[in-house]
């Protein structure tokens, strides 16, 4: 049987956002997910009373133990999934270049057991003067990871990868997917993209961060959905564009930070 995986970065910013949006929480609960992963979360009183309203609409929730920085929380209906492990041993700080990572292990109401990652490349390298070495390091981060998991492992990320026609030799679509196979695992992009602007110039400048990657697991219908912006409309003055090219520059306004700035990436998945 098909169930519904849905990831969004929420845009929190280590504490930019003070809050989370009442719009996210009447999302998910629409969307019905049966597994929510999210990025750039920040533990205040406001992920409290989110992850309370959560459990009273039915659903269970962990969350990583990083420093002071974006965490990354995974949600299951409780009422399908128990929870059997977790992993928060990655540490992000201000002061490393740890990626966001979390993984959770769930089993089904048919003993079926699956890991559940959620991960995050940061951007701003401290180690490195090359930006996007910094992000391929981060993500050889994350591979090492993933390739110690046992058994059917689905990944909901934000890669911040660049455009899809980007070549550069250190961090590209291409590079992603060379680091994924090497430890077993697929990348699942919807079309289109995930942040700024809805529709590009062409298809090689979309720029599609957010993906499912899965091993031993088969996603289908995989889309980016955008139509979240419809609830708050002061916010999203720009439909589902989340930035604006000032004319005359080189420069975008954004949209305000603590509101989602990243189409929810969602699919359905079947352990095969």
């Amino acid at each position: 049987m098909s169930r519904k995986v849905l990831g969004w970065n929420i845009n929190q910013r280590s504490g930019l956002g003070k809050e989370i949006p009442e719009l996210v929480f009447q999302e998910l609960l629409e969307q019905d997910a049966d597994v929510i992963v999210l990025t750039e979360v920040v533990k205040n009183d406001s992920l409290s009373v989110f992850i309370q309203k959560m459990r009273e609409a039915g659903y269970e929730a962990a969350i990583s133990k990083n420093e002071n920085t974006n965490e990354v929380c995974i949600l299951w209906k409780a009422e399908i999934y128990q929870l059997l492990n977790v992993d928060d041993s990655l540490i992000t700080a201000k002061e490393n270049d740890n990626p966001n990572y979390f993984m959770v292990e769930l089993k089904d109401q048919n003993d079926k057991k699956f890991n559940v990652v959620g991960y995050r490349i940061r951007v701003g390298s401290k180690e490195s003067v090359n930006e996007y070495e910094g992000r391929a390091r981060q993500m050889k981060i994350v591979t090492e990871k993933l390739a110690l998991l046992n058994g059917p492992t689905m990944v909901v990320t934000d890669s911040n990868n660049l455009r899809r026609g980007a070549t550069r030799k250190e961090w590209n679509l291409s590079v992603l997917d060379s680091m994924l196979a090497a430890v077993g695992f697929i990348r699942n992009t919807p079309e289109g993209s995930s942040i700024y602007a809805e529709t590009a110039v062409s298809q090689e400048y979309e720029f599609a961060e957010d993906h499912i990657i899965t091993k031993g697991i088969e996603i289908r219908d995989a889309e980016y959905d955008r139509d979240f912006v419809k609830r708050d409309t002061d916010i999203y003055v720009w439909g589902k564009d989340f930035t604006k090219h000032i004319e005359g520059s080189n420069f975008y306004k954004q949209i305000l930070v603590g509101f989602p700035d990243h189409a929810i990436v969602k699919g359905y998945f079947e352990i095969v």
